[in-house]
């Protein structure tokens, strides 16, 4: 008990001493625990601004086209800037984002379900005074740039706290100088960088890895991002999106219709087309001329070199031409090069490289059977190494879509497709009567071949109603047909005429005629399905030269090669307008000139070809440049010329 009381008088003076002291140092105390309680707000306002979700929306391309909020999900923030979604430093600094578990699931299986993916940073850049810009320009003339970068962040640059390290290593960027895009006023534009293919990502236990975790931006100017966004993959550039992609490793922003270097974009597309595999297309945009449809002023030609590579690119303000062109990669000899814009760069307002359509692999018994998309121009030198199928490559025309294209590795192969179809819709005497395999026998078809939609239909329904057996590439070609929409199968297993047309060429024609046939042919495919056009081939018809006229369907029914019936008139009609528009004007004269001195015409009809030659087929001079004009005004063709890309 004493010694309790004695420790409770020692405890007592203790406080005693502590309050004397206290009292004597109290301003320091109490300075001291402000300067605690403050550090430690200070501490907690730095790390609440900091992280946590970003100003920083991220979207998916597959539930929004643009950048709009539809589906969006803020992002995570990793700094101050991060927080903000915005560098405002004029000196320089970084912003770090990660994405959400959630995100990255999301992310993950959009990846997974394409094969391909892309992130796009919408950027956009402060407005400077007149001083900060004069002296912005003074720095640029000196060589002197304000960078700008992006990139993506990974696992390994994250702490197992899921704090971001401190150095974060080397990686790929997209770069550029925002002295391109200063101004008075606010300025917008948006890089994009692809992820590399699923093929190159290593998949570990059914995860994929290499998929960013989250991604950074280091500015030297001031700039906010009002959006980023997951979605398809694409290399290449816009200028009137102000829209610049690039592949897995990177490169540098440069403004306007400049080289671009396509070689990465092997990183992000198939290097070939397979069972499994279908190369990408290039989209080229073109600003609208300024002449008016049929005049000199409107007809332009732009060079485009693809490597070794040049096309030429004819545009027109014919009411029917497309604002952009598809060029298929698989067209070209090698497809991941360096692409510079030439002669006219200044129409072309975006070149990217996206993927093709997964329906390209829908196969029958590793048959294909749907088109690729691509100018008749391109078909001409299409390399065979690149075709999806052995036999044959079945392309769409881009202007006309259901015109389909059949080139066939050899005449043998187009003879098993169409030879008995020629008999059936065209040859006097054979016409709506179906040839077997021994009725045929060596009886010779066409080196190319054109059928409307209706004609096709008839001749199956015809095979199935009297139950006449038809070749493998015959039951081919119906399984095509009903694929894309040209005849239609009931459910009874009847056809019907859908809309379209098809018409084939063959690779064992010469270069030179796979051109005039492929016009020739292309021509005959415009007049199935475009009821004006049929309807001014008509007006020519009634109006040419009779002479002239008669000269042609003598020519038709006396070829034993053709044996054209000529009591068909709607055969006449489309016949009279292939021979006129499978030249050029110039040539027009030459090869009408030259039927008519052929020995066989000489002895069948030898007074109309003598007329011909005497007045130097005038007739079907006159006759053409009717059509002529026609084609140009209404889609920038010409006689001799169904395309719109040649190389």
């Amino acid at each position: 008990m004493v010694f309790l009381s004695s420790l409770i008088a020692k405890l007592i003076a203790k406080l005693k001493s502590v309050s004397v002291l206290f009292c004597k140092y109290r301003r320091y105390v109490c300075a001291a625990l402000a300067v605690f309680i403050l550090t430690g707000i200070f501490l907690l306002f730095l790390k609440v601004s900091s992280s946590g979700k970003s100003a920083l929306a991220l979207t998916f391309e597959s539930e929004a086209s643009d950048f709009s909020a539809a589906g969006s999900s803020k992002v995570l923030a990793l700094n101050r800037n991060g927080k903000k979604g915005s560098v405002l430093s004029k000196k320089g600094s970084s912003a770090y984002f990660a994405f959400t578990d959630g995100q990255k699931k999301k992310i993950a299986a959009e990846f997974s379900k394409n094969g391909d993916g892309a992130f796009s940073l919408l950027v956009k850049v402060k407005k400077l005074s007149e001083k900060q810009l004069a002296a912005l320009s003074g720095m640029k003339e000196s060589g002197i740039q304000k960078n700008f970068s992006f990139g993506f962040l990974y696992e390994e640059d994250f702490l197992p706290s899921g704090k971001l390290k401190k150095n974060i290593g080397g990686r790929a960027l997209v770069s550029a100088d925002l002295t391109d895009f200063a101004a008075l006023e606010d300025q917008h534009f948006t890089v994009c960088m692809c992820l590399p293919s699923d093929s190159k990502i290593p998949d570990e236990s059914g995860i994929l890895q290499k998929i960013p975790c989250g991604f950074f931006v280091y500015s030297s100017l001031p700039v906010s991002f009002p959006a980023v966004q997951f979605g398809r993959a694409a290399v290449g550039w816009s200028i009137s999106g102000n829209f610049y992609a690039f592949a897995p490793n990177g490169g540098t922003v440069v403004r306007g219709a400049a080289s671009f270097d396509f070689s990465g974009a092997s990183l992000v597309f198939p290097a070939q087309n397979t069972e499994k595999t279908v190369l990408p297309q290039f989209f080229i945009g073109f600003d609208r001329g300024q002449g008016s449809a049929g005049s000199e002023e409107n007809f332009k030609t732009i060079k485009v070199a693809f490597g070794g590579e040049t096309f030429s690119f004819y545009r027109t303000n014919s009411k029917n031409q497309s604002s952009f062109q598809v060029l298929p990669a698989a067209a070209l000899k090698n497809c991941y090069q360096i692409v510079t814009p030439g002669e006219n760069s200044h129409l072309i307002n975006s070149i990217l490289l996206k993927a093709s359509s997964p329906d390209l692999l829908k196969l029958k018994d590793r048959n294909v059977l749907k088109p690729i998309k691509a100018d008749p121009g391109l078909i001409i030198s299409w390399n065979s190494s690149s075709w999806r199928g052995r036999d044959y490559e079945l392309f769409e025309w881009d202007l006309f879509p259901k015109i389909l294209i059949f080139d066939t590795r050899s005449y043998s192969v187009q003879d098993d497709f169409f030879r008995r179809l020629a008999f059936y819709v065209e040859k006097a005497g054979y016409r709506g009567r179906l040839l077997t395999d021994m009725e045929l026998g060596s009886l010779h078809g066409y080196n190319a071949h054109d059928y409307s939609a209706e004609s096709l239909a008839n001749f199956f329904e015809k095979a199935r109603t009297e139950g006449v057996a038809l070749n493998p590439k015959e039951y081919l070609l119906c399984d095509i047909l009903v694929e894309n929409g040209i005849i239609l199968r009931s459910s009874d297993g009847s056809y019907s005429a859908g809309s379209g047309a098809v018409i084939s060429i063959s690779q064992e024609s010469s270069q030179w005629l796979r051109r005039t046939f492929l016009a020739h042919e292309c021509w005959h495919g415009i007049f199935f399905i475009d009821a004006d056009f049929r309807n001014a081939v008509g007006a020519v018809y009634y109006t040419m030269d009779p002479v002239c006229l008669e000269f042609l369907k003598q020519f038709w029914s006396t070829q034993a090669t053709l044996s054209y019936d000529t009591s068909d008139i709607y055969l006449m009609h489309n016949e009279l307008m292939g021979y006129l528009m499978q030249q050029s004007l110039r040539e027009t004269k030459r090869y009408f000139v030259s039927v008519a001195n052929r020995g066989s015409v000489q002895r069948n009809q030898k007074a109309t070809a003598d007329y011909v030659i005497k007045t130097q087929a005038a007739g079907f001079e006159d006759s053409a440049k009717i059509l002529d004009t026609y084609a140009f005004d209404n889609w920038g063709y010409g006689a001799g010329r169904v395309w719109l890309i040649s190389r």
